[in-house]
């Protein structure tokens, strides 16, 4: 056994940090000559292999969550507009997309007291008249502020026109909706604020928009001129130890999970120990979790294993199944999300735990066994 001692700065994945600070790392590391001798010795018993040995492996680390910013959308003209089969437009303005049944298009009139840009939802004599914003990397996001006009280009706008604007909480399946009435005067852009109307636009998933009136019309067009999001971070936590349950750890360490680099961890099987399994525990950062995944990264020598990545649920002292896929040859990446009963998923204490466990499809003979590969694993929370 040998012991690697190092220091590292949280900054060290590329995200930018406010406040970074500096953790000391110790990685306890089985040397390949060390796993060597392990199966010589094996032999001399009469066996091909070791039988399995639970090796732990812990790595000591200060994480820091990245940081949310807000960030502010606008639409000048010349933004890129586009439409599918389904007859649904669509406009891009990363983080964010946008997209309506039917039509919209980015306003180039700049006649005053209206001005070019923003985007122009026309009127539209359908019951799906419904704008849909989504963050298309499913991250949660706080919609923060949004600027719009009604009846543009108008003499006048009708009686108590208001838009209705619903929101999905973020990772659960609660749905809502809040109105907000324009000014009537539709030679000025209102500004609105979501959250401060209802504190659920903090942490959503998506929002609709819809227009409508009090006098009951609500072929309407308006102009969405600009939103402001806060981007909801997505808190990573890597392993902080892991252990090989069945099959024989052959190598590899702690470090090797953490990045997508292909310094990997490998489980060693054959007939006589044919399931692979490895635990990855954790400790979540501080904040809400209304989402918690669980990624993993890996292969194996042969592809008629079935591979189960799995989330322990403290409350049922169970695991959860979150992804089942046969093995593959080349790295594969899998996912898994939690969204109903999250709080399950880790301790008082934020501690988590996951598993991956690989087992033959059949009986299989193969005298110089085969080896599974953990390249990645990771939580990510929002």
């Amino acid at each position: 056994m040998r012991f690697v001692l190092a220091t590292m700065n949280d900054g060290g994945h590329g995200r930018s940090v406010r406040s970074p600070t500096t953790a000391t790392c110790i990685i306890f590391q089985r040397t390949l000559l060390c796993e060597t001798s392990y199966a010589v010795r094996c032999k001399r018993r009469g066996r091909k292999w070791m039988k399995s040995k639970y090796f732990s492996f812990v790595l000591l680390v200060v994480g820091v969550a990245s940081v949310c910013s807000a960030e502010e959308i606008t639409f000048p003209v010349g933004t890129p507009v586009y439409y599918d089969s389904n007859l649904y437009w669509h406009c891009n303005r990363p983080p964010l997309h946008f997209q309506r049944f039917g039509g919209f298009s980015i306003n180039t009139n700049n006649s005053a007291p209206w001005h070019a840009g923003g985007l122009l939802v026309p009127r539209l004599d359908s019951d799906n008249k419904t704008l849909w914003i989504t963050k298309p990397d499913g991250g949660a996001f706080s919609f923060d502020q949004f600027v719009a006009v009604e009846s543009p280009f108008e003499s006048s706008a009708p009686t108590g026109v208001h838009l209705i604007v619903g929101g999905k909480v973020a990772g659960q399946a609660i749905y809502f909706s809040q109105e907000f009435f324009f000014d009537g005067n539709n030679t000025t852009y209102d500004t609105f604020l979501p959250v401060a109307a209802d504190s659920r636009f903090s942490s959503i998933d998506w929002v609709s928009v819809n227009i409508d009136s009090t006098i009951g019309v609500d072929n309407i067009a308006y102009i969405l001129d600009r939103v402001l999001i806060t981007a909801q971070a997505t808190q990573l936590a890597s392993p902080t130890s892991y252990t090989v349950l069945q099959g024989l750890d052959f190598g590899g360490n702690l470090a090797s999970l953490l990045n997508s680099d292909d310094n990997k961890a490998y489980v060693l099987c054959d007939e006589f120990d044919s399931n692979g399994e490895v635990q990855f525990d954790s400790t979540l950062p501080a904040g809400t979790v209304n989402q918690l995944k669980f990624k993993f990264e890996g292969s194996a020598s042969r592809n008629d294993l079935s591979q189960f990545v799995r989330m322990f649920n403290y409350s049922t002292n169970s695991y959860t199944n979150v992804n089942v896929q046969n093995a593959t040859i080349q790295d594969s990446v899998v996912e898994g999300t939690i969204t109903t009963g999250v709080a399950n998923y880790s301790t008082g204490t934020r501690e988590v735990r996951s598993r991956v466990l690989w087992i033959p499809q059949a009986d299989i003979d193969a005298a110089d066994g085969w080896v599974q590969t953990c390249d990645q694993a990771i939580w990510t929370m929002n």
